[in-house]
């Protein structure tokens, strides 16, 4: 082979990679974004939902999911926006508002009826999502 073979065949390499590169880029973007299916995302909230007052992990709603924790965790915000657990907390906060504005319990029972480890920690989360503590949704009591 001599250095003329050389050259072509370089040449001819060089010309493949350019054709790769810009065929590449020129690729049709078909890729969905992958997440949750409707069957499996009801399955998991409607599990969240049923649970509230519990203890609920990555790993439990996952195996409701069919799925590994990671998997699900990337799948669920892809599906939502949110994170499980940013989920959870919502729906736990979401119920005890509205426990809270029926006038049938204390905070401190609200507290533990949607799975929150003390008066405290409710007070804290729910003063960060709604901006003010959970005694200002206690019913007035009317005198007249």
């Amino acid at each position: 082979m001599d250095a003329f073979d050389h050259v072509a065949a370089l040449g001819h390499c060089l010309a493949a990679r350019v054709l790769l590169v810009l065929a590449e880029r020129h690729k049709p973007r078909t890729a969905a974004k992958r997440q949750l299916g409707d069957a499996t995302l009801h399955r998991v909230t409607d599990y969240i939902e049923a649970h509230l007052g519990e203890k609920i992990t990555l790993a439990m709603l996952a195996r409701e999911a069919r799925l590994s924790p990671n998997h699900f965790s990337v799948l669920f915000k892809a599906t939502l926006g949110v994170t499980p657990e940013q989920y959870v907390l919502r729906a736990r906060l979401l119920r005890a508002k509205a426990l809270i504005e029926t006038g049938s319990y204390t905070v401190n029972q609200v507290a533990y009826m949607t799975g929150f480890s003390d008066h405290s920690h409710l007070t804290v989360q729910f003063k960060r999502q709604f901006g003010v503590p959970p005694r200002a949704y206690l019913p007035r009591i009317r005198t007249t």
